[in-house]
């Protein structure tokens, strides 16, 4: 592969082997070939030809827009994977997701369980418990992320990106609105045991009894939490499958760039969030106040992914 070739693939290393981005990287090396072949001849040097050569081509973006390149309907176009594959990572990600859902629900109970046997007084009991549930859960949730990365092999290399000809995502696109038809429920019912998970802590303290609240309340709470937690998780993961499946919402072509820009900054920071909740719960005991900063950590996210996702946005303007 020769210096003007090597560059117009760096050019379109992003994007997918449509035909129709063959055409064009075809099209645009017989003219580049021509060109550095022509300012050779005028004595250019080959150094001197490249550079000249990459200031005529241009920046990729505005030389496809005067190509009037259509990125959506060449997506649209190019099929390289089948609806088996489709549904096959659909049916895996709905049992996956059962899997993770129960583990925090272990979790979460576990967590509430801990005060229930201070009141006994086997406090040990109930961190060995913990760490037991959490082992458990950690094992459930990197066995469900190694399968579920293991299917994704049939995702496009590159972009992590599925493609399906028109007909087959017209079916995966109704049986996603089925589903959303059918799992509407799973939101509101997560949100409402989420809320009327602190009904029993707060008719306890009414009551003044605290021996029951932190034998019970917490644990009523925890619980509660979980099994709101668990509708979250099954609902949202089989929605992102079928929003990876139709490059559509978060698994949109420009979203995925995005994502894959700050995948290093979320690493860091949730790992740090981690490692803040086991020191501060170790060190303090006080279990049954230490689970506010995941939700806490949630938002905090949520607002520095939307931050930089503007820093991102202003950048692509310039």
């Amino acid at each position: 592969m020769n210096a003007v070739e090597q560059h117009i693939e760096n050019m379109f290393r992003d994007f997918p082997e449509t035909e129709e981005i063959k055409r064009i990287k075809n099209d645009l090396y017989q003219n580049a070939q021509d060109r550095y072949d022509e300012l050779v001849a005028l004595g250019k040097t080959e150094s001197e030809a490249l550079g000249t050569i990459i200031i005529e081509i241009g920046e990729r973006d505005v030389l496809l827009e005067e190509l009037d390149y259509d990125q959506e309907q060449d997506l649209m176009d190019y099929s390289i994977h089948t609806l088996a594959e489709a549904e096959n990572y659909i049916m895996f990600t709905n049992r996956e997701s059962m899997k993770i859902g129960l583990g925090i629900l272990l979790i979460l109970v576990s967590v509430g369980l801990t005060p229930t046997f201070n009141t006994f007084g086997v406090e040990e009991i109930g961190v060995i418990l913990l760490l037991i549930c959490v082992a458990v859960a950690v094992g459930i949730f990197i066995t469900a992320g190694l399968r579920l990365d293991a299917l994704k092999n049939a995702f496009d290399p590159d972009e992590g990106t599925f493609y399906l000809s028109p007909e087959d995502y017209e079916t995966v696109e109704y049986e996603f609105s089925v589903f959303k038809e059918k799992e509407r429920y799973r939101i509101p019912m997560g949100v409402m045991l989420c809320i009327l998970a602190v009904i029993p802590l707060l008719i306890f303290s009414f009551l003044d009894q605290q021996l029951i609240t932190e034998r019970f309340g917490i644990l009523l709470l925890t619980t509660a939490i979980g099994a709101g937690v668990y509708q979250f998780v099954k609902y949202g993961m089989l929605q992102s499958a079928y929003e990876q499946i139709l490059n559509i919402g978060e698994y949109s072509v420009e979203e995925r760039r995005f994502q894959q820009k700050i995948e290093p900054i979320a690493g860091i920071y949730w790992l740090a969030i981690v490692l803040i909740y086991f020191v501060w719960s170790f060190t303090t005991m006080n279990w049954h106040y230490t689970w506010m900063v995941w939700p806490i950590s949630g938002i905090l996210w949520a607002l520095i992914s939307l931050f930089l996702k503007i820093m991102s946005n202003r950048e692509s303007d310039r």
